[in-house]
């Protein structure tokens, strides 16, 4: 009877592992040679930077995406990636959607998940033409909160940019609900640039600025906090 109690509760532990590793849930939409596949509640690094990539072998089409960001912060989120696949050649495919992880961007190891797997119909003109990936990430949704008992709240900010859409966006913990507000400065010590926020919650905080009149060039970031704590980063921009 023990042994049996602890095989079910073996069971059981792998079976709720397995479920949290495959919670996002993936769906598509076809448009003639065009497939777009969305990927919804990725569970994340809040500094994640996703790409794509396509493969098509025979009849199977692999879509993968994966994680390019060597910097990681110290919370996690959830986001939304859509992948959008171009030019496929007429024919009828099986369609593989994967997330990768690799040990160069900080990983424990190389590692590939099958999370996706449809049947697709494809019917087009495009015979000699490569197919063709791009991939759109959302902002952080829900991050996950720091509990009580960690340590005092981090002050590094994760600075990522978007030059076609003339923004940035700062990722960084706060020790409780705040306003703030955020100067960029150039290397002569001039703001140039003048932003607040308010109503923002305690734990990790994702917010994004328009810089569309920012000229390309290295600045220097300060984030002050309306109870006087100050967070520093450093911004390259490139339009």
């Amino acid at each position: 009877m023990k042994v049996a109690s602890k095989i079910l509760l073996l069971f059981l532990v792998c079976f709720t592992s397995l479920f949290s590793q495959t919670r996002e849930k993936i769906h598509i939409e076809q448009k003639g040679s065009r497939i777009l596949i969305f990927v919804n509640d990725l569970y994340t690094n809040c500094a994640s930077k996703y790409s794509s990539d396509i493969d098509i072998q025979d009849n199977n089409i692999y879509v993968s995406f994966f994680d390019i960001s060597n910097q990681k912060a110290r919370c996690n989120c959830y986001i939304d990636l859509t992948i959008q696949l171009n030019q496929i050649p007429s024919g009828e495919y099986k369609l593989f959607v994967q997330k990768r992880e690799f040990k160069k961007f900080g990983y424990a190891r190389d590692t590939t998940t099958t999370l996706f797997t449809q049947n697709i119909k494809v019917r087009s003109n495009n015979t000699r033409i490569m197919a063709s990936n791009s991939i759109e990430q959302s902002d952080c949704k829900k991050s996950q909160e720091r509990t009580k008992n960690e340590p005092e709240t981090n002050k590094e900010v994760i600075v990522n940019t978007n030059s076609s859409a003339s923004a940035i966006t700062l990722l960084f913990d706060l020790p409780e609900d705040a306003d703030i507000n955020v100067q960029l400065f150039n290397m002569l010590g001039k703001q140039i640039f003048s932003a607040n926020k308010n109503g923002l919650s305690r734990g990790t905080n994702s917010v994004t600025f328009s810089v569309k009149d920012l000229n390309t060039g290295i600045y220097i970031g300060k984030i002050t906090t309306n109870s006087g704590q100050t967070y520093n980063f450093r911004l390259n921009w490139s339009k």
